[in-house]
């Protein structure tokens, strides 16, 4: 080795070394901050495949975070582990080539209406556009838009995940990433506690959709069902199989009230936007979106209690 070679061996070297020891000294500041938040949170950290992982239980929610190099850059991950509904998959990711992938968490692109200032940063797709919706509403987008343009979030049945191209920044960091996942894993997106909250009635819950069950020799069911790729909140029960009609209803009432029979009426009001259909021995109130109050529930079991009862009287016989 000559003197020149030398020379350029010990410049690498003293290159070199100032990086290492940054690279250590960020690395210990990440594990710190997760330390930190750890602590706070009652968690706990590991190292996983070189990288240091928080792990955390925030109601119920397994949440995991940790940082990683992709595409030569720091990236940090934020995981909810929970159980979620299968129509409910999503994936919102940056117009940037960057998130360009043909692996994608939702079969179809969503538009939110009137929301082109989001739409300008992110494109949106998902299964059921209704449940996506939902779960996307004003203040989850704007948070998005606001503190994760860069950044992607998909969901399956088992997971939310946000992975932002940044390093962690400090503890402040950390926990508002855990919040927002958090708080879109817990969405009520079938409206179970307006199910719960049904008076004389017993939730199901199980692999499928759930549903509630009222007691009675006129049980009528209620819950979400889904239909030509939507999902919607309908209360049906067993009827005559002569009564038949269809009845759209806005808020505050219907045009025509004619075909209900008259202890049905009262009701009508109270149900919001929605439609009755009766056929073939089955009477449906079928709202056009996930009803998330009791009292529009009850009004509507009650409605079709009155229609399973053999008519006295008017028109509907």
């Amino acid at each position: 080795m000559d003197s020149v070679d030398l020379i350029k061996l010990v410049i690498a070297g003293l290159v070199a070394v100032p990086a290492t020891i940054m690279w250590m000294m960020e690395r210990r500041r990440r594990g710190d901050v997760l330390d930190a938040v750890a602590a706070r949170r009652n968690g706990e950290v590991e190292t996983h495949e070189g990288n240091r992982r928080l792990t955390v239980e925030v109601d119920g929610i397994c949440i995991t975070v940790h940082q990683y190099s992709r595409m030569g850059r720091p990236w940090t991950c934020w995981q909810a582990f929970a159980r979620r509904p299968r129509r409910a998959a999503f994936d919102i990711y940056p117009t940037s080539f960057l998130f360009h992938s043909g692996e994608s968490y939702g079969a179809r692109v969503i538009v939110f209406k009137d929301r082109d200032w989001f739409h300008t940063a992110f494109e949106v797709k998902g299964d059921d556009e209704g449940l996506v919706k939902r779960m996307w509403n004003e203040a989850n987008l704007r948070k998005m838009f606001g503190q994760y343009r860069t950044s992607r979030i998909y969901g399956d049945e088992h997971s939310i995940q946000l992975s932002r191209p940044e390093a962690i920044s400090d503890d402040v960091d950390v926990e508002r990433g855990i919040d927002f996942v958090v708080a879109l894993a817990k969405l009520d997106l079938y409206g179970k506690s307006a199910l719960r909250a049904i008076a004389d009635a017993k939730l199901h819950e199980g692999d499928g959709l759930p549903y509630a069950l009222t007691a009675g020799p006129a049980s009528v069911r209620v819950g979400p069902i889904e239909v030509a790729g939507t999902t919607y909140t309908s209360a049906s029960t067993v009827v005559g199989a002569d009564v038949k009609f269809e009845l759209e209803i806005r808020d505050g009432g219907a045009s025509n009230l004619e075909p209900l029979p008259q202890a049905a009426r009262g009701h009508v009001a109270s149900i919001g936007r929605a439609r009755i259909v009766a056929n073939h021995g089955d009477a449906t109130v079928r709202w056009h979106h996930i009803e998330t109050d009791p009292e529009r529930l009850g009004a509507a079991i009650e409605l079709l209690r009155t229609l399973a009862q053999p008519p006295s009287q008017g028109v509907f016989r």
